[in-house]
Order: C-alpha cells, then structure tokens, then sequence
C-alpha cells in the first residue's frame, strides 16, 4: 500500500505540473502535436547511411504523424545505432528516441539522432512545452535541445533544423536562439546546461554550453514536464502561471521543470536565461529539435527518451 500511495503521489505531483503550464498574455497561437494521428509505420532504424524521413501535412507522409501546420522530421546518421519508434496508445502515444552512439572527435561534431518540429506558425515570442523521460539503467549520453528559427523558404538540409548535423559546441549555428543540454551518467546523476552567446574571438572561443549550479530537477525513470518561454523581440513579455505573472526580458527565455522554475544564478535568483545571438533579433522562433548522441555504455545504444504532450503557443 505504501508503495502504491508514493506511486500516486508521484502521478499527481507530474500531472499537476503540466496541467499547471503557463500562458503568453496575449497569447494567439496553439499547436499541439498528434502522436497518435496517421503516421508511416511505428518503427525507423538507422543505416550505413544517414537516413531521414519528412512529414508535413497535406504534402509528404513519412513515419511521423504529419502536424497541422509546419514539418516534422526524423534523422539518423550513419552506423549510430539508434532508433525512433511509436509508443503508446491513444492520446497516450509517446515517440522514444534510442540514442545514437556518436561521439564528437577533435575534427568533427557527433553523429547523432535528431527529431525536429520546424517553419511553425509562431512569432518572436513562442513557448514550448513537451514531457521527457530517461530511461532508468545504468546508461550514459547526451541529449541537446535547441530551439530558434527556420525560414518558412529554407531548402530541405539547409540550416540546424531541417539537417542531421549536430550543432557546433564551440562555433556559431546559424538560426540558434538558444539550446538546453542533458548529459546522463552511468548512475542516477543527470546534469544540465545551457547555450551562451559567443565569448571570446575566433581563436579564444569558450566552450558554448554552461553548466547549471542549481541542483538538477532531472531524474533517470520519471516523467519530466517541460516548459520553455522564449521571447525573441525587443520588448519585455509576460506569461501567467498558476495565477502568477512572469516577466521575460528581450533576447532571453526562462524554463521550467516539473513546476520548478530553473534559476541561471542560485544566489541571485535569476530566472532570465540569455539567447546564445545566434539568429536575428525578431525572427520568429517556430523550431526546435532533440539530438541524441554519445550512447556507449554499459553498450552501444543503451540510452533512451520517450518524448510526448508536445505543444508550442505564441503571440501574433
């Protein structure tokens, strides 16, 4: 009984949580993306080749559900092992994501899986809210969460989310407003970090993603309600949740997890995270992508994410 009492605990607090999800004031503009809709086949596995498949309504069928407006993609490079397959039942239907097992080298970026929802109907101001599971094994790797702009006339492959490149961790990516970075040890430790704007001159460049000091709210085997406000225009916005307001200054995002609000500076309590610069000031924020890489122990591969309860809301 004592377990079972934790269990629904633990069921509520997440429900809560992303029941309790916020909205723009103003807000216009509300996707959510069907798992559960018509999609090409339930599994897509990797090659000697890099494989990819598009889906976009009204237009092109691949292995995902199409959404109601925009693309969504699915890439896999060559020889990573990894894997996306269809999850679930009904409204429940979750995408899991097996990790890629590439590396980055001192030459090259990783070979990774990415799965991409991009050229959305959104505007400079766009909040995205998704759950994200890891599995519970004693794995390791990485998942990078990017979010920024495609133009609605990008050719397929041209830019950090209609591609299966992995962005640079010390270059520029063009397109890039921001980025989020979970790293998974082989025991219960997930730590997380975010994209900086470029520091340094071309032959001082700093690493681009900053570890987060505030203690990590991510868990191997939980259920993780995630919600992302970035407002990419040059005036001060304002979302309300759980009946409180929020102020995001211009050029910054703030991101939750589980109900908790991530702070960028513990002693502070600054919640404002900055744009990494990395597109124009005013550009639509209507993309984001989740890369998998790095997957090797205890075996190649090992290392999953089941990903669902996608939306993204926006001020026209």
């Amino acid at each position: 009984m004592k377990k079972i009492a934790i269990t629904l605990i633990a069921f509520f607090i997440f429900h809560s949580a992303v029941n309790a999800q916020g909205k723009w004031n103003g807000a216009e503009v509300t996707i959510k993306y069907n798992l559960s809709g018509k999609a090409g086949k339930a599994k897509f596995s990797g090659s000697a080749q890099m494989v990819q498949s598009v889906s976009i309504n009204g237009e092109e069928q691949g292995i995902l559900p199409a959404p109601e407006k925009g693309a969504a993609k699915l890439s896999i490079d060559a020889n990573t092992g990894a894997s996306f397959a269809l999850q679930g039942k009904g409204s429940a239907v979750n995408l899991k994501m097996v990790a890629s097992s590439g590396k980055p080298t001192e030459t090259s970026v990783a070979k990774i899986s990415k799965f991409a929802l991009y050229r959305l109907p959104t505007s400079a101001v766009t909040a995205f809210s998704f759950t994200l599971t890891v599995n519970s094994y004693a794995t390791s790797g990485e998942i990078m969460i990017p979010f920024g702009n495609t133009a609605t006339d990008a050719p397929d492959n041209t830019n950090t989310f209609n591609n299966g490149i992995q962005m640079s961790e010390w270059w520029d990516t063009k397109d890039l407003f921001g980025a989020i970075k979970l790293e998974v040890f082989e025991g219960e430790f997930i730590a997380y970090s975010y994209r900086q704007p470029r520091m340094g001159t071309k032959d001082t460049e700093a690493p681009r993603f900053i570890e987060i000091k505030e203690p990590t709210p991510f868990n191997k085997g939980k259920a993780h309600a995630i919600e992302i406000y970035c407002n990419n225009s040059d005036k001060a916005q304002t979302y309300t949740r759980d009946g409180v307001s929020f102020e995001v200054a211009p050029q910054t995002y703030q991101w939750w997890v589980n109900g908790k609000h991530i702070k960028i500076n513990v002693g502070l309590g600054e919640y404002n995270f900055p744009s990494s610069k990395e597109t124009a000031l005013g550009s639509a924020i209507n993309s984001i992508s989740f890369n998998t890489s790095g997957s090797i122990t205890p075996r190649p591969n090992a290392l999953e994410f089941l990903l669902g309860n996608i939306s993204v809301q926006s001020i026209k």
